[in-house]
C-alpha cells in the first residue's frame, strides 16, 4: 500500500494527520482509498461528523492530479474555502501550494455593469447583458448582448474562438468538449470560473454542479468527490414540481422586454396547455429548460432536475395538479448510470451514513468499495424533549389554537436549548409569524436570531461548526409517493 503524506499546513508549519479511535490515521485512510481505486471505480469513505472527511477528500483529489468536490450547500463550500484556502492550505507532491477554487451563485457577487450606472444590484439581476433574454427574432446571440458590458465574462465552446478578440481566454477540457473561460473585464462572478482552467480542486454545491454537468461545461477531471453522498444519492430519485408561482416569475422576467413578446406569449400559452391537457408536460418541459438556460437560471435544483427528466423520458412520470405539474423519475439507477457515462472518472463518495449494501446494489445499481475513517462519534449526542411536544397532522394544524400551542412549545425548546442552536426549517408554516416574515425576506442561506441560526436550505445542522444543539420542528413520516420509495417498491 502506497504511503501518502497529508501535506496540510497552517501559518506555523505542517499539521499532523488526525488519528482515529481505531489507531488509523487520515494518511492511512487515503492510502486505503487509493488502493481500493485500483480495483473499483467507486469508493465510499465512511466517517462520523466532524472527523475530517473533507481533508481526506481534497488530498485524494490532489493525488489524482486534479478533481472536483461537490457538497449540498454553499455554506459547506464556504467552509471548505475558509478552512483550506485561508486558514490552512495543502502542498502538492511537487512542493507547490495547491489551488482551490470555489464556484458560487450569482447573488454572492456585485454587478459592475449596474454599479457604474449608479444602480444597486447583484450579478443575479435578470436585466444585465449576461442574463437578459435574447432578441432571437433579430438574430441576437449572447456574444452580441455581452458587448453592452465592458466588464463581461462568459464560458464559450472553443468554436467561438475566432469570433472573440480582445479578451483573456483560458482554455480547458469540459465533459462535452473543449471550452474557454473568456474574461474581458473584472466581473467577479465570471472571474471565479478561471478555476475551471487553473485550480487543482474545484469546489461547488450540488445544484450548480449538476447544472454544469447538464450544460456540459464542467471540467473533465480524473476524480469526483461527493460530500454528504447519502443525501446526493437519494436526490437522484428525481422529484420536481413546476408551479404557477414559478411560471409567473419567469413571465415577469421577459414581460415588456423588446423582442421577447413571442417568448412571453409562447410560455404563457404552453403552460396553460400543459395544465389543461392540450400539451404533453414533457414538451412543455423542453421549452421551460430552454428559457431557464437562456436566462442563466441554472443554479437551482429545478433546472437540472427537469433537464434530467427530459434525458430519461422513457421512464419519466408526469402528474397534472390544479396549479402545478409533478415530474418523477422513480429509478435513480438510470440517472446515476448516465452521470457515470458523462463524467467517466473515479468517484469518492463520503458521508457519516450510507445506504445498505442491498440498497446500493438494487436501487442505485452500484457496489462501492468501502473504507472506514473515524467510527466513534466525537462527542456526546443527547436527545431531549420538553414534554409539550405533540403529533402534527393536517387536521390539527388547521386549528389556530393548535398552532399557538405548537409555537409556545417551540419557544420553550428554544429557551432551554444549549446555545448556539440551529433550526433547519422544512416549511415556513412551522414558524411563528415574526420569524417567518424575517426568513422569507432574507436571501441568505442561514440567518441569525440572537444565538439561534435558522435556514430553509440546510438540513445538515450538525455540519455547522460550533452548534451546541439542533432543534427539529417536525420529524416527518416518509412520503409514500416519494420517488425513491416508489423505486424501491418496484
Amino acid at each position: 500500500m502506497r504511503k501518502v503524506r497529508l501535506g496540510l499546513h497552517n501559518g506555523t508549519g505542517e499539521l499532523a494527520p488526525r488519528v482515529y479511535s481505531s489507531g488509523k490515521t487520515q494518511e492511512d485512510a487515503i492510502s486505503e482509498i487509493l488502493e481500493a481505486f485500483e480495483s473499483s471505480d467507486i469508493v465510499f469513505f465512511k466517517g462520523v461528523v466532524g472527523s475530517g472527511k473533507s481533508v481526506v477528500g481534497i488530498r485524494t483529489a490532489l493525488e489524482f492530479g486534479r478533481g472536483i468536490v461537490s457538497m449540498p450547500t454553499k455554506v459547506l463550500s464556504d467552509q471548505y474555502a475558509q478552512a483550506y484556502e485561508r486558514e490552512k492550505f495543502f502542498v502538492k507532491c511537487n512542493g507547490s501550494r495547491a489551488s482551490l477554487g470555489v464556484i458560487k451563485g450569482r447573488r454572492n457577487f456585485p454587478c459592475l455593469h449596474l454599479q457604474e450606472r449608479g444602480w444597486e444590484g447583484s450579478a443575479a439581476s435578470r436585466s444585465i447583458p449576461c442574463r437578459r433574454p435574447l432578441r432571437k427574432s433579430e438574430g441576437e446571440r449572447r456574444l452580441d448582448a455581452l458587448r453592452e458590458c465592458r466588464h463581461w465574462g462568459f464560458l464559450f465552446p472553443m468554436s467561438y474562438d475566432r469570433e472573440i478578440s480582445g479578451t483573456e481566454k483560458l482554455p480547458y477540457t469540459g465533459i462535452s468538449g473543449e471550452w474557454m473561460v473568456c474574461l474581458r473585464g473584472g466581473c467577479p462572478y465570471w472571474r471565479q470560473f478561471a478555476a475551471y482552467a487553473n485550480s487543482d480542486v474545484v469546489i461547488v454545491n450540488f445544484a450548480k454542479w449538476m447544472a454544469e454537468i447538464q450544460i456540459g461545461r464542467i471540467p473533465r477531471v480524473p476524480i469526483t468527490v461527493v460530500d454528504e453522498a447519502d443525501e446526493w444519492l437519494d436526490s437522484l430519485a428525481l422529484k420536481a414540481v413546476i408551479s404557477d408561482k414559478y411560471i409567473e416569475r419567469l413571465l415577469g422576467a421577459v414581460k415588456g422586454k423588446p423582442g421577447l413578446e413571442e417568448v412571453h406569449v409562447e410560455l404563457e400559452e404552453s403552460w396553460k396547455g400543459a395544465l389543461d391537457g392540450r400539451l404533453d408536460p414533457l414538451d412543455f418541459a423542453e421549452l421551460f429548460v430552454s428559457i431557464l438556460e437562456e436566462l442563466d437560471e441554472t443554479g437551482d435544483d429545478i433546472f437540472w432536475k427537469i433537464r434530467s427528466v427530459l434525458e430519461h423520458r422513457e421512464v419519466a412520470e408526469c402528474e397534472r395538479r390544479e396549479n402545478s405539474i409533478l415530474f418523477l423519475i422513480p429509478d435513480p439507477e438510470s440517472v446515476l448510470r448516465r452521470l457515470f457515462e458523462r463524467l467517466n472518472c473515479k468517484w469518492l463518495l463520503m458521508s457519516a451514513t450510507m445506504q445498505s449494501g442491498e440498497v446500493m446494489r438494487e436501487v442505485f445499481g452500484i457496489d462501492p468499495a468501502v473504507v472506514e475513517g473515524e467510527t466513534k462519534f466525537p462527542g456526546l449526542l443527547i436527545q431531549r424533549t420538553v414534554g409539550l411536544e405533540t403529533v402534527v397532522n393536517h387536521e390539527s394544524w388547521s386549528e389556530r389554537s393548535f398552532r399557538q400551542n405548537y409555537w409556545r412549545c417551540l419557544e420553550e425548546i428554544m429557551r432551554r436549548s444549549a446555545k448556539p442552536s440551529f433550526i433547519p426549517v422544512h416549511a415556513f408554516k412551522y414558524l411563528p409569524e415574526e420569524m417567518r416574515t424575517k426568513l422569507e425576506g432574507d436571501l441568505a442561506d442561514v440567518i441569525k436570531l440572537g444565538d439561534t441560526m435558522i435556514s430553509t436550505k440546510m438540513d445538515r445542522g450538525a455540519d455547522l461548526k460550533g452548534m451546541k444543539s439542533v432543534i427539529i420542528l417536525k420529524f416527518p413520516f416518509p412520503e409514500m409517493e416519494d420517488p425513491l420509495l416508489k423505486g424501491m417498491r418496484k
